[in-house]
């Protein structure tokens, strides 16, 4: 009865690192189409802002840092396998509509 008990053991040990490695692997893989990186461009159209940001509901609203978009004249947003450049309106929003997607970034105060 022992030799069963520990075989059960062994089995659940050996085989529960593969099943969850497998779940993170999805779970991370899902999460990742929703990261964004985003560069921020200023008047010289010279890079000089960089950060990251994700999208926080199904209707393209980004959320980053403030410092990131702060001053910027103009963004570019790469999504997995999409870059979109996006560029301030005269309220300092930077709003962007490229095929499904819509982009809201706004400075919060």
């Amino acid at each position: 009865m022992k030799k069963i008990i520990a075989y059960n053991m062994l089995m659940v040990a050996l085989f529960t690192p593969i099943c969850c490695a497998q779940d993170i692997a999805r779970i991370v893989e899902d999460v990742g189409k929703s990261v964004v990186v985003v560069i921020g461009f200023n008047v010289d159209s010279t890079a000089n802002k960089l950060g990251s940001g994700c999208f926080i509901n199904n209707k393209g609203v980004i959320l980053t840092n403030a410092h990131v978009i702060d001053s910027c004249l103009s963004l570019q947003i790469e999504l997995t396998d999409t870059i979109i450049e996006v560029a301030a309106n005269s309220n300092g929003l930077f709003c962007t509509t490229r095929k499904t997607i819509k982009i809201y970034l706004t400075k919060c105060s």
